[in-house]
């Protein structure tokens, strides 16, 4: 990874097709896949990633055809933008964000356990990381667009509420109360999560 803070900016839209693209902007191993899940559950949709050579399929195994990725046919776009170069991203334009958070320390020591750093190589790994989350989370709390900050550990407390809420905000909607998203968030909130949905070190309720 670069430095996180060297120049980038995040250029804005109105619409893609009439509809504008949502950002689903994480840090890794903050719990991307299992968000990723829910929101296609809900909405029965696909994600795509603007990371080049990397393909997002969809996590829910059998649900939808494996397709070249089309990024402007995509609303919502999964990214860790900006913690690469530049030149690793493909260019696409986003009206709003939805920003995911877990506790850094949880996040850091799963990084480092993954990676079975040595203990001298974890400390410097740590110093490092830390910086990087901290110009990530920094980046996207002042980006110009509205960001929505959903907590992993919160999701895996309530999902219902935290879906309910992220799916007003993506929407522009004021409730979702007694229609037809208000059941596929509960029928998503009480699936069965497969462990690889799971980040390593969270506790599953």
């Amino acid at each position: 990874m670069n430095d996180i803070n060297e120049e980038n900016s995040i250029k804005t839209l109105d619409t893609v097709n009439d509809f504008p693209h949502v950002g689903l902007m994480y840090f890794e191993n903050s719990g991307e896949n299992l968000l990723r899940f829910y929101i296609e559950n809900i909405f029965k949709i696909q994600t795509q990633t603007n990371i080049k050579k990397e393909f997002l399929i969809s996590t829910s195994a059998n649900v939808f055809h494996q397709k070249f990725q089309d990024l402007d046919l995509s609303w919502v776009i999964a990214s860790d933008y900006p913690t690469r170069s530049n030149f690793e991203y493909e260019q696409i334009e986003i009206s709003m964000a939805v920003l995911l958070v877990r506790n850094p320390i949880e996040v850091i020591m799963s990084l480092i356990l993954k990676n079975s750093f040595l203990l001298e190589e974890a400390l410097n790994k740590a110093d490092e990381l830390i910086k990087q989350w901290k110009s990530f989370y920094n980046y996207w709390l002042h980006a110009p667009i509205p960001v929505y900050i959903v907590k992993y550990e919160e999701l895996l407390e309530q999902p219902y509420n935290i879906l309910k809420d992220l799916s007003r905000f993506m929407l522009g909607i004021k409730s979702v109360d007694e229609t037809k998203l208000d059941y596929a968030i509960k029928k998503a909130g009480a699936l069965q999560i497969e462990e690889k949905f799971y980040e390593n070190g969270a506790t599953q309720f």
